[in-house]
C-alpha cells in the first residue's frame, strides 16, 4: 500500500465522499464521481476497461470512449494525489490488464468498518452480551450520513449495493432494538419501531420487535392490535398468513408466558455479568438471585433438552420477537448460531438429516434459478436482473447487474458460473472470484436452460428446438442439435444431456459424439429435469408428479405423485442430492422429499415463500423463495 493510499479516507455510507488528512477531496462532475464509484465497489479488484465502457456511457459509447475513460483515470489519479501525477504503478488506481484497480486499505472505507462492527454486534448478541451489542451496533449505525451512495441512487450499476446496503442497515438497526429490548429498553424503543414499521410495512420482525416492547411496556391490547393489522396486511397484500413465529409470539402474549419476562431478565443479568467479567477480569462471578437464576438456567435445560417442536417454538418466539437472552442463544446455538429472517426473496438451507429450515438469506427481488458450492450460493434475482453471490458462513452478498431478463443458472467443475436469460441469445460467464463478467457466448435464438458436462457447456435454444454445444476451451459454439419441442431445462449426468421438452411432453437424451438424441415420453409438460440418485428426475408442471428414468435402459419406471391438493402445483424444479429427490411445488409453498430407493414421498417440508428452485450440494439444500402469484417477472 502506498503512502498516498494510506492517508486517504472513502466514505459511501451517504453521498461520495473521499477524505484526506481531514479535508474532503473535490472529486469533479457525475462522470468523473461515477468512476470512483464502480472502482470502489470493486477495490482491490481489476475492473475491465470494456465494463468501465458500458457503465459509463452506455448508449452514449463511441469509438471515442475509451479515450474518455483514459482520459478519467489520469484525472482521478491527480485527485487522490491531491493534484501529483501518477504513473499509475505506484498510485492509488493502478493499470492492471485487462483494466484498472483502486487500491485501498479495506479499513479505509467505511463500508467496510460497519460490516466488521455490524458482525461483532451480531457475534456479542448471540454470545449473550446485549450491552456489548448495543454499543458495537450504535458504533457500526453512527457511520451512516444518510443513504448509501445518494448521490448515485439513479445510476443503474450503483443501484444492486445500494439496495444491499440499505438491506444490512435495517439489519443492524434491528439487531440494536434486540439489544436493547434485552436490556430492558423497551419503552424507549416503541417511537423508534413505530416509525421502522411504517417505513418497512411487510418486515415482521420489526412487528415481533414492537409487540414485544408494547407487552414489555405493559400494553398487552396494543401488541395484540399490532398482531391483527400485519395479519390483516399480509393477506390483503401477498395472500399469506402472518408466518408460524410472529402466531407463536401472539398466542404467547394472549397467555402472558413467563418467558417473555424471564427472556428480558436474564438477558440483562447476562450482559452485567459479561461486562464485569470484561473490565475485571479477576473478579469472582457475582451471586444472582436464586428465583431468577433457577428460572434462567432451567429453561436452558429443557431447550436443550426438550423434543424438536419445542425447541422450534421457542426459536420462533425468538425470531419473531427480536428476543436474545441467555436461554434462547442456547436454542440459536442449535440451528448454527443463525437468525432465520424467514419470508418471500430469500434463499433458505435445509438440513436433509432434520428436513428443517437451519439458514435464511435475504436476497433480491423474486429469485429463481439457485445453484451452490460448498463456500458460496449463487442466485438469480429475476426482477432485478441480477445474479447474486451469497457466502454461506457470513450471508455476505456481492450482486452482479445488468443481465437481460436472466433466469438460468450452472456451475463448472471450476467453480465458474453460466447464466442465462428468458429472452436473450446469450449466455454469460461470470468469475467466482471477483464476480465480473468475464465472457458471452451467443446462440441462434434464446438461450434458457444451461448445464456442464462432458466438457462443454450445453445451451437450449429454445425458438429454435434446439441444443447449443460450446466448447469451454476454445469458446465457440461446436454443435447445434436438434430436440423436441419447445425445451426449457438440462441436467447433464450418467454421461449424457437430458433435455425436457415441454410441448410434446418428452426427453432428448444426448450422448457426446452420438449424432442424434434418443426421445423418451414423459408426463405431460415437463419442467424440472436432475440427474443423480440413480436416476434421472422430471416434474411435470401439470400432472404433479416427478417421472423416474432408469438411465441404463432410457424408460421411465416410475412416476410419483407429489402433490396433496390433487390440482396443478406448480412443479417448477426439482433437485436430486444430498440423499434424496427435491421436488419444489410453487402453489403449496412446500419443498418435497422423495425417498430414492422407495420412489415414496417422505417429507413436505413447509416453506415461508413460494419455491421457484431448488438445488443441493454435500449435505445441504437450498431453496430461493418468491411471492406466490409472481411466478415470472
Amino acid at each position: 500500500m502506498t503512502l498516498s493510499a494510506a492517508t486517504l479516507e472513502f466514505r459511501l455510507l451517504g453521498p461520495l465522499e473521499v477524505w484526506k488528512e481531514g479535508r474532503p477531496l473535490r472529486l469533479g462532475g457525475a462522470r468523473q464521481r461515477s468512476l470512483l464509484a464502480l472502482l470502489l465497489l470493486h477495490a482491490n479488484e481489476v475492473v475491465p476497461r470494456e465494463r468501465l465502457i458500458e457503465e459509463l456511457f452506455g448508449g452514449d459509447a463511441s469509438k471515442t470512449s475509451a479515450n474518455a475513460l483514459q482520459v478519467g483515470i489520469s484525472r482521478l489519479r491527480g485527485q487522490l494525489a491531491n493534484g501529483r501525477a501518477s504513473n499509475g504503478d505506484g498510485g492509488v488506481v493502478v493499470t492492471r490488464p485487462p483494466g484498472y484497480v483502486l487500491r485501498v486499505d479495506p479499513e479505509r472505507v467505511d463500508v467496510t468498518r460497519f460490516e466488521r462492527l455490524l458482525t461483532q454486534g451480531r457475534r456479542a448478541l448471540a454470545e449473550g452480551d446485549a450491552l456489548s451489542a448495543a454499543s458495537t451496533l450504535r458504533e457500526a449505525l453512527a457511520l451512516w450520513r444518510g443513504p448509501a451512495l445518494a448521490d448515485l441512487a439513479p445510476l443503474e450499476f450503483a443501484q444492486a449495493e445500494i439496495r444491499r446496503l440499505e438491506e444490512l442497515r435495517l439489519g443492524a438497526v434491528m439487531e440494536r432494538i434486540e439489544a436493547d429490548l434485552a436490556l430492558g429498553r423497551a419503552a424507549e424503543a416503541i417511537p423508534e419501531l413505530e416509525a421502522l414499521v411504517e417505513a418497512n410495512p411487510l418486515q415482521e420482525r420489526l412487528r415481533g420487535q414492537l409487540m414485544l416492547a408494547l407487552y414489555r411496556s405493559a400494553r398487552q391490547a396494543d401488541a395484540l392490535e399490532v398482531y391483527r393489522q400485519t395479519r390483516q396486511l399480509l393477506h390483503d397484500e401477498l395472500g399469506l398468513e402472518a408466518s408460524k413465529a410472529l402466531q407463536e409470539l401472539e398466542r404467547s402474549i394472549l397467555r402472558q408466558e413467563g418467558s417473555l419476562d424471564v427472556d428480558f431478565r436474564s438477558q440483562a443479568i447476562a450482559a452485567r455479568v459479561g461486562h464485569e467479567r470484561r473490565t475485571e477480569p479477576g473478579r469472582r462471578r457475582p451471586e444472582r438471585d436464586g428465583q431468577i437464576l433457577e428460572q434462567d438456567e432451567t429453561l436452558v435445560a429443557d431447550a436443550a433438552r426438550a423434543p424438536h417442536s419445542r425447541r422450534r417454538r421457542l426459536l420462533a418466539i425468538a425470531l419473531a420477537a427480536g428476543v436474545v437472552a441467555a436461554a434462547v442463544a442456547g436454542v440459536r446455538l442449535m440451528n448454527g448460531g443463525r437468525d432465520l429472517t424467514l419470508g418471500p426473496n430469500t434463499i433458505v438451507r435445509i438440513d436433509p438429516k432434520t428436513n428443517e429450515i437451519v439458514q435464511s438469506i435475504r436476497v433480491g427481488r423474486l429469485p429463481g434459478a439457485i445453484a451452490a458450492t460448498a463456500e458460496h450460493v449463487w442466485v438469480v434475482n429475476e426482477r432485478d436482473g441480477t445474479v447474486s453471490r451469497v457466502t454461506r458462513e457470513t450471508g455476505a452478498t456481492q450482486t452482479i447487474g445488468r443481465l437481460p431478463s436472466v433466469g438460468f443458472l450452472t456451475l463448472d467443475e471450476r467453480g465458474n458460473v453460466y447464466a442465462s436469460g428468458w429472452d436473450a441469445p446469450f449466455v454469460w460467464q461470470i468469475d467466482p472470484r471477483s464476480v465480473t463478467l468475464t465472457k458471452r457466448f451467443r446462440v441462434r435464438s434464446r438461450a434458457i436452460g444451461v448445464a456442464v458436462g462432458g466438457g462443454s457447456l450445453w445451451a437450449v435454444d429454445r425458438l429454435v428446438n434446439s441444443v447449443s454445444r460450446i466448447d469451454l476451451k476454445s469458446g465457440r459454439v461446436e454443435d447445434s442439435i436438434r430436440v423436441g419441442a419447445d425445451p426449457l431445462v438440462a441436467a447433464f449426468g450418467f454421461g449424457a444431456l437430458w433435455v425436457a421438452n415441454s410441448d410434446e411432453a418428452t426427453v432428448s437424451v444426448i450422448r457426446p459424439g452420438v449424432a442424434r438424441p434418443e426421445t423418451i415420453i414423459v408426463r405431460s409438460r415437463p419442467f424440472g429435469i436432475a440427474a443423480g440418485e440413480g436416476a434421472v428426475w422430471v416434474g411435470s408442471n401439470t400432472f404433479s408428479t416427478v417421472s423416474r428414468i432408469d438411465p441404463d435402459t432410457r424408460r421411465v419406471v416410475k412416476n410419483i405423485d407429489v402433490s396433496r391438493s390433487g390440482l396443478q402445483s406448480g412443479l417448477f424444479s426439482v433437485a436430486a442430492g444430498a440423499g434424496g429427490v427435491w421436488a419444489a411445488n410453487w402453489s403449496e409453498l412446500t419443498l418435497v422429499r422423495i425417498d430414492p430407493e422407495t420412489n415414496q414421498v417422505v417429507a413436505r417440508i413447509e416453506l415461508p415463500g413460494a419455491p421457484r428452485d431448488v438445488a443441493t450440494v454435500g449435505d445441504d439444500v437450498w431453496v430461493s423463495l418468491g411471492v406466490r402469484g409472481e411466478e415470472f417477472p
